[in-house]
C-alpha cells in the first residue's frame, strides 16, 4: 500500500524573528556639475559644485560658489544626500554581497522552461523579502556547489542534508524541511527486507557528492554507482542499469512527475538509510551577524506559515 506523503507547510518546519544589521560600508559617493535630480550609484549632482571622487576642492573653488569652510557645504549636500541614503535601494548595497547556489531537486528547487521554482526556492525569496535584499540565485552541480560553499566567502547553498560529518564544514541556517532517505528499486525487482543486502546487489545508485554517496561510501560500499544528476539515477534504475536507488520520500514523487514516470514504476522497500533535516549553508568564514540575520528571516516566515497553516504552493 503506498504511503501518501503530507506536504503542508507545519510538517516541514518551525518559527522566529527578523533582526536587520548593516555590515557593508557605503559606496563611495561623487558629484558632477548639473541639478540636484540627476542621482545614481556613481554620482550625486549638487547645484554647479565639481567634486571629483575622493578629491579635496581647492580654496577659491569653495569661495565662488559661496563656501567659507567645509562644513558649510557638507551641509548643503547632505540635505540632498540623506534623503537617497534611506532609500530600500541603497540600504540593500549596504548588504554583504551574496551568491546563493542550489542544485535540481524537485519539489525544493527545480528548473522549468528557464524558470526557477519549487519550495525552498519560495522560502528563501520571502526570507529576502523579510530581509530587503535580492541576491541572485544560480543552478550548480551540487559537488561543484559544495566545494565552492566550503572554500569561498559570499556564496550559501540550499537545500543541504545536515549531517554529524558535515556539521564542522559550514555554517547553518534553518531547518528548512525535513527528509526521510529510503531505498527505491524497480517494480518486480527482487523486494529488500533489510539495508544489510544493499551490499549483495551489483550496483547501487547515488547522486554524486551528495549525503547518500558521502554516508554508503564511509560503510565500505564497494557497488556504488555515482550518477552526475537525479534524472541519471532514476533512467538508469529504469533500464536496469541500477538495482536500487536510496532518495527522499518527498523528492522521488516529484522527480518522477517531472520525468513523465509513472509514481507505480517504482517501489518505495521501506528501508530507511537516513533521516535529516534540509539546511542552508554559508561558508565557515561568513560573519555571524549575516547569519544570525538569516536565521531570523527563515524563523519569520515559517512562522507566518505555520501560523496561518497555510500549504506549500506546489510546482
Amino acid at each position: 500500500m503506498e504511503r501518501k506523503i503530507d506536504t503542508t507547510w507545519p510538517n516541514f518546519f518551525s518559527c522566529g524573528q527578523k533582526n536587520l544589521v548593516f555590515t557593508r560600508p557605503a559606496p563611495k559617493i561623487s558629484a558632477v556639475a548639473s541639478s540636484p535630480t540627476a542621482l545614481n550609484d556613481n554620482s550625486l549632482s549638487l547645484d554647479g559644485v565639481d567634486m571629483t571622487d575622493g578629491t579635496d576642492l581647492p580654496c577659491h573653488s569653495l569661495a565662488q560658489h559661496g563656501c567659507t569652510d567645509v562644513t558649510h557645504l557638507t551641509g548643503y549636500w547632505m540635505k540632498w544626500l540623506l534623503p537617497w541614503l534611506l532609500l530600500p535601494g541603497l540600504a540593500q548595497a549596504t548588504q554583504p554581497p551574496l551568491t546563493l547556489l542550489s542544485h535540481e531537486l524537485p519539489p525544493f528547487t527545480h528548473t522549468s522552461d528557464g524558470k526557477l521554482g519549487g519550495l525552498a526556492v519560495q522560502l528563501v525569496q520571502e526570507a529576502q523579502q523579510e530581509m530587503g535584499v535580492d541576491y541572485p540565485i544560480k543552478i550548480y552541480p551540487l559537488k561543484r556547489a559544495l566545494a565552492l560553499t566550503r572554500v569561498e566567502p559570499g556564496f550559501a547553498l540550499f537545500v543541504i542534508l545536515r549531517t554529524p560529518q558535515r556539521e564542522p564544514q559550514f555554517k547553518w541556517v534553518g531547518p528548512l524541511f525535513l527528509n526521510r532517505v529510503v531505498i527505491y528499486q524497480t517494480r518486480g525487482s527482487q523486494p529488500l527486507t533489510d539495508l544489510a543486502q544493499l551490499r549483495q546487489l551489483a550496483r547501487v545508485g547515488v547522486l554524486l557528492g551528495n549525503a547518500d554517496d558521502e554516508l554508503l561510501t564511509r560503510e565500505g560500499y564497494t557497488n556504488l554507482v555515482r550518477c552526475q544528476t537525479i534524472e541519471d539515477a532514476i533512467e538508469r534504475l529504469m533500464l536496469g542499469k541500477i538495482d536500487a536507488f536510496p532518495m527522499g520520500e518527498q523528492i522521488m514523487p516529484a522527480i518522477l512527475a517531472k520525468m513523465k514516470f509513472s509514481p507505480r514504476s517504482v517501489v518505495n522497500s521501506g528501508l530507511l538509510l537516513q533521516e535529516n533535516w534540509l539546511y542552508i549553508v554559508f561558508s565557515k568564514s561568513e560573519d555571524d551577524a549575516v547569519i544570525a540575520r538569516w536565521q531570523a528571516a527563515i524563523d519569520k516566515v515559517r512562522d507566518r506559515h505555520q501560523q496561518a497553516q497555510q500549504p506549500i504552493r506546489q510546482p
